[in-house]
């Protein structure tokens, strides 16, 4: 049995204009997704194949689609799927601007996920609305309202790391970010970009930080991926353990994408009215097409690189905006190697007898390798 993840773009319409928007220029004949169309995602979703399927509801801004909508999606999804034979997950990633106390009751009953976007004290590099948002996050974390954040990191908050996790940390709140990618409005200002040396060399310093945070009470999730690879031999992020035949994308129209980042449009898959189930658009030619360029990259990753192991040939994705999904040794190839060393090197130079001196989030993990491999 398998997992199967569908990222439901709802809608192309927000209520904030964020200066690296990756849906910007986006365009949908319906403002928001029909419920025809979710019927129909939700019919080609063969239950026998999958034991776990997630929908992650996205934007746009999600919560534009009104409370109704989702009540009327979680009926739908009782009707349709056979929970007993099937775990259905929900998540939505939301700025959080239009969180009510009854969408929170709701997610809240109906075990919704909730990811804020938010950046923290670097919140208004590339967002709107933090003083409206601030008091919502207080409110949340007050109600003990569980929730994850997702920031976003560009060149003038590269340099702000360790703060953003002091911020984080000091309100208990499990940290998650990307470098932001050259797509959508992003394209239009090359200055947001983050040059790929200084984000490493941030990230390096964050991660010991990180790792020898005596009061470290939160994780950060993008360091580990790289500590999870090494100290348990484990890849959760769909980066570095292939999204194919596991992840789609749909928008607003019922077009099928690969995955929610931003896709050429020689990637569209077309809609989902051409498929009865979505084993048919995984066998499709223009499918099968991505998965030869991948096939393709991971085979010359395995014979020339040392480091695919822990990547097993990285993201699609990323080497589509890099420059081509057949190509390797891009920038993020050279952040990943970089990364993989760094956490080498700290656990080579760690002892036992100093484990208070490591982040007690790690702690149990990395002195359990330590032990494993007569280290330290």
């Amino acid at each position: 049995m398998q997992k199967l993840t569908i990222i439901m773009k709802v809608t192309h319409e927000c209520n904030i204009q964020c200066r690296h928007c990756y849906n910007s220029g986006q365009k949908s004949c319906n403002k928001f997704m029909p419920m025809a169309i979710i019927k129909k995602v939700f019919s080609m979703v063969d239950s026998d194949k999958y034991d776990r399927i997630q929908f992650i509801w996205h934007g746009g801004e999600p919560l534009l689609l009104s409370l109704e909508k989702f009540k009327e999606i979680c009926a739908l999804q009782n009707e349709v799927f056979d929970k007993s034979t099937s775990k259905i997950i929900n998540s939505v990633q939301t700025n959080g601007l239009l969180l009510t106390p009854e969408y929170e009751d709701f997610f809240y009953e109906n075990r919704f996920g909730v990811g804020i976007s938010y950046d923290g004290i670097c919140n208004d590099i590339l967002r709107q609305g933090t003083k409206q948002l601030v008091p919502v996050l207080k409110h949340l974390r007050e109600r003990k309202f569980h929730f994850g954040i997702l920031s976003t990191i560009c060149s003038e908050s590269v340099y702000s790391l360790k703060e953003m996790y002091s911020e984080f940390k000091a309100d208990n709140l499990d940290w998650k970010f990307n470098c932001i990618f050259s797509s959508g409005r992003a394209k239009d200002e090359p200055t947001l970009m983050v040059d790929p040396e200084i984000f490493v060399a941030n990230l390096s310093d964050l991660l010991r930080t990180y790792f020898f945070d005596r009061s470290g009470n939160i994780r950060i999730y993008y360091l580990d991926v790289f500590l999870n690879m090494i100290l348990k031999n484990r890849r959760h992020s769909c980066v570095y353990s292939s999204c194919l035949y596991k992840y789609l994308s749909i928008d607003p129209d019922g077009i099928l994408y690969p995955c929610g980042r931003y896709y050429p449009e020689k990637y569209n898959l077309g809609a989902v009215d051409c498929y009865d189930n979505f084993n048919q658009v995984f066998k499709s030619k223009k499918y099968e097409q991505i998965v030869r360029g991948a096939i393709i990259r991971r085979e010359k990753c395995k014979n020339e690189c040392a480091y695919y192991i822990y990547c097993q040939g990285g993201c699609n994705n990323s080497f589509i905006l890099e420059g081509d999904i057949e190509s390797n040794n891009s920038d993020s190839c050279m952040i990943f190697k970089r990364m993989i060393d760094d956490v080498h090197e700290i656990l080579q130079s760690v002892k036992r007898k100093d484990a208070e001196q490591i982040n007690p989030v790690l702690r149990e993990d990395i002195l359990h390798y330590l032990i494993q491999h007569d280290l330290g």
